[in-house]
């Protein structure tokens, strides 16, 4: 399922997830990206996130949005996707292969739904400035 939203969307992603360690979900978004949807990527600036082989900053490097947000003690924890504006996955899930394979994760379907999706968009615009991203910066997202 979020394979599928994730490889139709048009023109954004942004994800909120504490742990990005799966390479094929990475794979994916920079496929979108090259083919020109805008990713927005927040993680938890954790080792775990550190030592994978995906290079998140390339997301940032081709012209998306990659930050670190938290520590190892204060984790930024949320597990959300919003595709275009219009689609919300939500759940327990991290974009991890034991979560793609082997865990028992929830991942929600929220669709025709704006309250709901604006809710995680003010929820994602909250997560950039307490990174210190600035207001004019967010408003070409």
């Amino acid at each position: 399922m979020l394979l599928d939203h994730l490889a139709q969307a048009r023109s954004t992603i942004h994800v909120a997830v504490a742990w990005f360690t799966d390479a094929p979900l990475f794979n994916l978004l920079m496929d979108r990206q090259r083919g020109g949807v805008r990713v927005e990527l927040i993680i938890t600036k954790h080792d775990f996130n550190d030592q994978c082989t995906n290079d998140h900053e390339a997301i940032a490097e081709n012209g998306g949005l990659f930050l670190e947000l938290g520590s190892e003690d204060q984790l930024m924890h949320h597990k959300f996707c919003i595709v275009d504006r219009k689609v919300l996955l939500q759940g327990s899930f991290n974009w991890t292969k034991r979560a793609n394979q082997s865990n028992n994760e929830t991942l929600t379907l929220i669709e025709e739904d704006p309250t709901s999706v604006n809710q995680f968009l003010a929820e994602f615009d909250r997560l950039k400035r307490s990174a210190g991203v600035a207001e004019a910066e967010q408003q070409s997202s």
